[in-house]
């Protein structure tokens, strides 16, 4: 089951171009994974590395302090666009032409 995420996830990926980047040029990011988490292995897939932030804090400092190609962003909680500079962090690498995958439970 895992596997097909992989798969789909990595195709995506490099349908979109978005592998131009030199390694470790990827960070991620989910609030919450569960025993389910398939960013790593996907971009595995596809030959790169990828940076994890741990923490909705260490996310922002990444994000903030980093030259990404591609940033990915899986949020469970519904609680990280209100905490920890996650918002502003987003809206101002996007602002400079940054680029994110992103994932969300909400609705609204």
């Amino acid at each position: 089951m895992f596997k097909n995420r992989i798969g789909v996830l990595a195709g995506i990926l490099l349908f979109m171009g978005l592998w131009t980047c030199a390694s470790a040029d990827v960070l991620y990011f989910t609030d919450a994974t569960g025993s389910g988490d398939v960013i790593a292995g996907a971009i595995a897939l596809t030959g790169k590395t990828a940076m994890q932030a741990t923490s909705k804090a260490d996310f922002v400092t990444k994000l903030s302090s980093g030259t990404w190609e591609l940033v990915i962003l899986g949020e469970q909680s519904n609680s990280i666009w209100n905490t920890s500079g996650i918002s502003a962090a987003v809206a101002n690498y996007l602002s400079q032409g940054g680029k994110i995958i992103g994932a969300t439970w909400l609705t609204q």
